[in-house]
């Protein structure tokens, strides 16, 4: 018998607008996708938000008044998507892409600094950006192709103030080429989410901490004097994790060990942070924006990628990410914080 994605009750009865929900959940579910703050004086940092959850969640932010910095490696082809929006021009000059490879330590440490000299504070960090399978070199060169079309629109004329666009040091994790190292190229039928512990390349399985967990260690702890200098009474940092992470969760196989390894970091820092940065009324949370893609291979177990429908939308990630800001936006006293949150519910680790 199916079960229901959420309460995973007997799925007698399905939702209208969610094929995996049933009636309750998907109600309640909407309900809080509804959820809204103002967020009119708040300077937001949302990591990886050209595309996918990332995106939704800065637009969310982006909706209820606030300035939004995102960050990417692509902010050309970030800034030709949410120029797309129907409501685009409402909040163009709050919207700042920031480009940056987040598996350089070095572009890290500039990013923080142009944090640090240009705001004069910062009020919510969404630790968005990761990195879970490493995509091809097609993926990439496709992308880089339509970056370089697109500069020639959008950097011939000064009109775009949302691009803080630079170039720092090239420091990479490993330049050798040593035949000791395997480099798993992700194809139709085969990538590093099925694969064995033992074929993940050591490249891959850094570049997934580094982003993951490193850089968020970064800035959650290189941006807390910017946080502290807020003048809001409540300031967040959100660290969106995944089931992965959690050491709860009895369906632990070794397929992907190295994203496992690098959320549960994650919600290690969550934790071991949390009661130091709340003495500052700067609350952190991970938080689980439940299952809305597919990282399977296309072709993996004869089921097509065309065919997949993920329970959850983005829109809902954004929801279940959002969530704890818009709920204690302007709260004296918070009933919880340094949690993992999943379908907006406190979980075990």
């Amino acid at each position: 018998m199916e079960r229901c994605y959420i309460c995973r009750k007997e799925l007698r009865e399905k939702h209208d607008s969610y094929h995996r929900l049933c009636k309750e959940c998907g109600e309640s579910n909407l309900m809080e996708r509804k959820r809204k703050g103002n967020l009119s004086n708040y300077i937001i940092l949302v990591t990886g938000g050209r595309i996918k959850i990332g995106y939704y969640t800065a637009l969310k932010l982006l909706r209820a008044g606030a300035r939004v910095i995102v960050t990417t490696r692509f902010p050309l082809n970030a800034l030709s998507t949410y120029s797309k929006e129907k409501d685009f021009e409402k909040w163009k000059e709050n919207l700042i892409i920031y480009e940056i490879d987040l598996k350089k330590v070095g572009e890290i440490e500039a990013f923080i600094q142009y944090i640090q000299i240009n705001f004069p504070k910062l009020d919510i960090i969404v630790n968005n950006a990761a990195q879970t399978i490493k995509k091809s070199k097609k993926y990439y060169a496709e992308l880089e192709e339509a970056e370089e079309k697109l500069s020639s629109i959008y950097l011939s004329e000064c009109k775009y103030p949302q691009l803080r666009c630079i170039n720092t040091l090239n420091n990479q994790i490993c330049k050798s080429k040593s035949k000791d190292i395997i480099n798993l190229e992700e194809t139709e039928d085969y990538n590093s989410w099925v694969a064995k512990p033992e074929d993940i390349s050591l490249y891959e399985f850094l570049e997934v901490q580094i982003i993951n967990s490193t850089a968020p260690f970064m800035l959650c702890t290189r941006l807390k004097e910017s946080l502290k200098k807020s003048d809001n009474m409540n300031k967040f940092i959100i660290n969106v994790s995944s089931v992965e992470g959690m050491f709860s969760e009895k369906r632990k196989s070794s397929k992907h060990i190295h994203t496992n390894m690098a959320k549960a970091s994650l919600n290690m820092l969550t934790k071991s942070l949390s009661k130091d940065y709340a003495k500052y009324r700067i609350f952190i949370y991970s938080v689980d924006p439940g299952w809305v893609s597919n990282q399977f291979p296309k072709n993996w177990n004869g089921v097509c990628d065309e065919k997949f429908n993920a329970p959850l939308t983005y829109e809902d990630a954004a929801a279940r990410i959002c969530n704890p800001i818009f709920k204690y936006l302007n709260s004296e006293k918070l009933d919880e914080f340094g949690v993992l949150l999943k379908d907006y519910k406190k979980q075990e680790w």
